[in-house]
């Protein structure tokens, strides 16, 4: 429990000060047919991570409110907390998710008739702003992805062994 309240404090922490230092700049390079390719799998990686994420989330509240055998009730505080953190982190990689797609839908609109007439591409892998929320996605997810185990382990296993 106080593993999972330390690890979403230190996220908490890491996403604040990476947003509050990251300066809201993005590169350019010259426009290669080749690098729609690089989009297109940058967008089928974070499509397969929503869908992870959001099965994980399905999961999660399944273990721990839906099904009787596990359910968690009050007097299970440390699991309520890992439960409620991995809900947090879930959440938030949901809402990064949804703020890196927008980030790039604007990006592109914003460039389209400069990539027509200049011949100009977003660089994805070296734009400042880009990569903050690509990390931060990953970071989220990974986060959840962890407390969501570190959860449910503690949901169908230890705390079956404490109520004995």
């Amino acid at each position: 429990m106080i593993i999972s309240i330390a690890f979403l404090g230190w996220i908490g922490f890491f996403l604040y000060e990476a947003y509050s230092a990251t300066p809201d700049q993005i590169k350019t390079v010259p426009y290669v047919p080749q690098r729609l390719v690089s989009l297109e799998m940058a967008r089928k990686d974070i499509e397969g991570l929503f869908q992870t994420g959001v099965l994980l989330l399905a999961g999660l509240w399944g273990v721990g409110i839906v099904k009787k055998d596990d359910r968690l009730h009050l007097r299970d505080w440390p699991e309520i907390v890992m439960f409620a953190v991995a809900t947090i982190l879930l959440v938030a990689f949901l809402f990064v998710d949804q703020q890196y797609g927008q980030l790039l839908e604007r990006t592109f609109w914003d460039l389209q008739q400069s990539m027509d007439k200049d011949k100009i591409f977003v660089d994805l892998f070296n734009s400042p702003y880009i990569r903050l929320h690509y990390n931060s996605l990953f970071l989220c997810f990974y986060g959840a992805l962890a407390t969501t185990a570190i959860a449910a382990f503690s949901v169908c296993l230890l705390r079956g062994d404490r109520d004995e």
